[in-house]
């Protein structure tokens, strides 16, 4: 009877084990597929488990060989004690032959894995239909030297994503618009510290900046009567051309004065080409989004406007015009409205944008 008990524990254990024998292969196989991925691969629950210990542990070639290397230390040692020697010398030679060789199987499936991927190339080249997938280039990007790297890795606690996000999120709040996401990428044409906004691949500004340090005004920080501290880069705004100072934490802190982190200038700076080339950013595609979030509240005012008395390229010139003098185009229905009112009576889009400025900010500009 106690056999059979044994025999029924065993059996249970066993199937406890293989079930989360399982899990944690799973886990642990989709922790190295996602690094940010809170699953860890730890098995909490199996390690509670009395008197089990994982058999699926696997030794990698490097441990093999250094294992090798131990057991020819501990061969040499009793060579020079009269100690017995051949078996250690033994395990030695298979096991380090054997680590060997599994460098060797690896290095292969490496080499196998870029002829692969080299091939597949190949096969894309010849695929004409892939060949339009490489049309077009990005609307928004940021080029950025390799001293920049750190302010955007956020592993290294850099704000820069994070605060594009941000500035994308206000731009929606403050002008009504949503820019297109804005790719990073490093260059090793730009110096250390300099950064290129580029529109539709096209350079639209450029500066210079300083990680872990804050802009200054030159002339605020002077006639502050602040003393200007050793090490002080002296240069000039990305922003508006005037000279700055380039100064530590520390030495502007509990100091009246203005100032602005390397990636609040960047930011900055992205914004100001945001409005400034926003006849080539904005697209037909942002006008028409705008026009079925009309219709769903009111059908008749895009019906009733487009393109019978405006077209949608008409559209798209008047938010540029609102935009790029600073006026929000978010009260969207609104503009509708007006837009229904008055391109009956007339087609000059000045006359039109004018006409929305009056009413969006109340100037009058007739």
């Amino acid at each position: 009877m106690k056999n059979n008990k044994d025999d029924l524990d065993k059996n249970l254990i066993s199937a406890y084990w293989d079930k989360y024998t399982v899990k944690h292969e799973c886990c642990r196989e989709i922790s190295i597929y996602n690094n940010n991925s809170n699953i860890s691969g730890e098995d909490t629950c199996a390690n509670n488990i009395p008197h089990i210990k994982k058999l699926n542990f696997k030794l990698k070639p490097k441990h093999i060989i250094i294992i090798s290397a131990v057991c020819l230390l501990i061969a040499i040692y009793n060579f020079t004690t009269h100690h017995s020697f051949i078996p250690f010398l033994i395990t030695a030679v298979i096991l380090g032959c054997y680590g060997y060789h599994m460098l060797v199987v690896k290095d292969i499936e490496k080499q196998n894995e870029e002829l692969d991927r080299v091939r597949q190339n190949m096969q894309d080249l010849k695929n004409p239909n892939r060949m339009y997938e490489r049309l077009g280039v990005d609307i928004l990007s940021l080029s950025i030297g390799q001293g920049l790297l750190e302010i955007a890795d956020p592993d290294k606690d850099g704000e820069l994503l994070g605060k594009i996000a941000g500035l994308r999120q206000r731009l929606t709040d403050t002008l009504g618009y949503v820019i297109p996401r804005i790719r990073i990428l490093d260059s090793l044409e730009l110096e250390q510290n300099e950064y290129a906004i580029k529109v539709r691949g096209n350079l639209a500004a450029s500066g210079v900046v300083y990680p872990k340090k804050y802009m200054v005004n030159a002339t605020q920080w002077e006639d502050a009567g602040f003393s200007t501290p050793k090490n002080t880069i002296v240069s000039y705004s990305p922003l508006d051309g005037e000279k700055v100072y380039w100064l530590n934490e520390k030495e502007i802190k509990n100091k009246d004065i203005s100032y602005i982190s390397t990636d609040e200038v960047i930011i900055e700076h992205i914004r100001k080409c945001c409005i400034k080339c926003i006849n080539k950013i904005m697209e037909k595609t942002d006008i028409l989004k705008m026009m079925e979030i009309v219709k769903t509240k009111d059908p008749t005012l895009i019906n009733d406007l487009v393109p019978l008395f405006i077209s949608a390229i008409d559209l798209k010139t008047i938010f540029c015009n609102l935009i790029s003098r600073g006026i929000s185009i978010k009260d969207i229905n609104y503009i509708f409205e007006v837009l229904n009112d008055q391109a009956r009576y007339t087609s000059d889009i000045n006359k039109l944008t004018n006409i929305l400025i009056e009413e969006l900010t109340g100037l009058n500009l007739r």
